[in-house]
């Protein structure tokens, strides 16, 4: 009988420490994951800041002297975006190795975009942002940021892979329609891009609805906060729609539009952290209940060695 209780504390022993190690890795995992959160906050920094300075260029090389301050101003805060995501990245070298390539794309288009003609500057602003945003999906996978319990999955689709082609083609809308007002009319191109974009802002943002409509525990308030942005991005098509679709030479000033158009912007950016508040929240929880969980192992364990220790010395007594 003896034999059988030393037995049986050597399999619990056992079977602690494979609980153990399996705590360990789960906690690592959340770790880089609650990381991987942090450094896509920086990013969506510098996608945010490309994009105005994409818009502000596009007005000024289609005569806005206006954003002129404004570009220099968003040069600085884009150039300190970069230096933080690599200073934050500094210890992930695969991370470092795709941003590093960006960042240098970004010092020739600062240096050189006053030279550039207004479809130019679209162009290779686009072709960078392309570049952040392909950035960001990586994270997502080098953090394994979809591979998880805590949190419904979609919520990861929605922030990285949904959200962001909504934010883009509303950045977009901005660049186009701000280069309009500044010139001061609406050429047939012009109707067609912004037709285009009409379209990609309102099917995009239905992608966001579906996939929300598809978590199974939904945040009330998440849900409300969808509804106002899609009012709101309805009425930003429908603004479009007058000044540069129906109408040749608009009535709004390239500021005026610059602004409504961050506004709604920043109204996309607001739900995208409130999706990433969500995981982030779930993420940290699931870590504290791991910790603790790693406590009582780690009790057990010792306890299970003290035991053991204890049945040994009896029966060789």
């Amino acid at each position: 009988m003896f034999e059988v209780f030393v037995a049986s504390l050597i399999i619990i022993f056992l079977m602690t420490y494979i609980k153990l190690q399996t705590c360990l890795l789960r906690q690592k995992q959340l770790s880089a994951q609650i990381h991987g959160l942090g450094q896509a906050n920086a990013l969506k920094n510098i996608f945010i800041k490309t994009q105005q300075h994409r818009g502000m260029m596009g007005a000024y090389l289609k005569g806005d002297d206006s954003f002129k301050s404004k570009i220099n101003t968003v040069r600085k805060e884009i150039r300190l975006a970069f230096t933080d995501v690599l200073k934050t990245n500094q210890h992930n070298d695969q991370l470092s190795q795709l941003a590093l390539p960006i960042k240098e794309d970004w010092d020739q288009i600062e240096a050189e975009s006053f030279n550039f003609t207004a479809k130019q500057s679209f162009t290779r602003h686009s072709l960078l942002i392309k570049r952040i945003l392909a950035l960001l999906n990586n994270l997502a996978e080098m953090s394994q940021l979809q591979k998880n319990g805590c949190y419904d999955p979609e919520y990861i689709k929605i922030i990285w892979f949904l959200l962001p082609v909504v934010a883009e083609s509303v950045g977009k809308a901005r660049a186009v329609g701000s280069g309009i007002a500044a010139s001061g009319q609406s050429f047939a191109v012009d109707k067609v891009n912004i037709q285009f974009l009409s379209h990609k802002i309102s099917s995009s943002f239905k992608d966001v609805e579906h996939g929300l409509s598809t978590v199974l525990h939904k945040d009330a308030g998440l849900v409300e906060q969808c509804r106002e942005v899609d009012n709101l991005l309805t009425g930003f098509v429908d603004t479009m729609q007058d000044q540069f679709v129906v109408a040749d030479y608009p009535s709004v000033k390239s500021p005026v539009f610059f602004d409504e158009a961050t506004n709604k912007l920043a109204s996309v950016f607001d739900f995208y952290d409130k999706c990433e508040q969500i995981v982030d929240s779930q993420l940290k929880n699931s870590f504290e209940h791991t910790k603790n969980s790693l406590q009582i192992y780690y009790g057990m364990l010792f306890c299970s060695l003290i035991l053991i220790a204890v049945a040994g010395t009896s029966m060789f007594s």
